[in-house]
């Protein structure tokens, strides 16, 4: 089963239940005791050891710090416990501060929002990001949850280099051939908003850029940013053809 935090439903999505004492229990007892790994253990993550940490994050956090009066004012959020909830009409979702907890490498903690976003990349089986936006979001929020996974998803190194392409794989490259002559095959690129220059009564800020790949000759033409299709065709054809 595949849950972010201990809950007893039969979902086979990673939800949490972050209200009630199912996800913020205070821990056991023998927490610390090591025993061999279920499939409840394995898949879910607990936030009770984390809660005086988040409550903390809170007044730290630039979103939720202003969300703590004006937000709760306004009917937005609510405060449970101390937690601060987004109150939406289908259930309210548990706000997580940028704040870090626990152990980390450098002893200045974890990302509590890396680390749901690294439980839930593992539970869903290094799905994509969109998938995973879709479970975060049944039960938490944070301003940046979109763009944190998306970043996450892209530099995780399992999926990049496990994964295979969707596409057809593609053929080898091959190198372009050598021109006959000169100005017989050429490159073109722009150059724009540029300094406007007068030129024979006329103003032009762009230039058009082309390059004999034979002799890496390059021509320059003044040109206007609005130029057209067939406004650069005609300079092609009366500079360079």
């Amino acid at each position: 089963m595949a849950r972010i935090a201990p809950d007893t439903s039969d979902d086979d999505l990673p939800v949490v239940t972050p209200e009630g004492s199912e996800a913020l229990d205070e821990p056991t007892d023998d927490s610390d005791v090591v025993s061999e790994p279920s499939e409840s253990s394995v898949s879910t993550i607990s936030l009770s050891k984390y809660v005086n940490a988040i409550i903390d994050g809170y007044k730290k956090d630039t979103q939720f710090s202003k969300a703590l009066k004006a937000g709760v004012e306004s009917g937005i959020y609510v405060v449970k416990n101390g937690l601060l909830y987004l109150a939406e009409p289908d259930g309210n979702r548990l706000c997580i501060p940028n704040v870090k907890v626990g152990e980390g490498r450098d002893d200045t903690g974890k990302n509590l929002r890396e680390m749901l976003i690294e439980h839930c990349h593992e539970v869903l089986g290094h799905m994509a990001a969109r998938k995973m936006n879709g479970m975060l979001r049944k039960e938490y929020y944070w301003k940046t949850m979109v763009e944190d996974v998306k970043k996450y998803v892209d530099s995780c190194h399992s999926c990049q280099t496990r994964k295979t392409a969707p596409t057809k794989q593609y053929g080898k490259n091959h190198p372009l051939p050598i021109p006959e002559a000169p100005w017989r095959i050429i490159s073109m690129d722009f150059m724009v908003n540029l300094p406007t220059s007068a030129i024979g009564g006329q103003k032009f800020n762009s230039l058009v850029v082309f390059v004999d790949l034979l002799s890496k000759m390059c021509h320059l033409v003044p040109t206007k940013t609005t130029v057209n299709g067939e406004g650069v065709a005609r300079i092609y054809f009366e500079q360079i053809s």
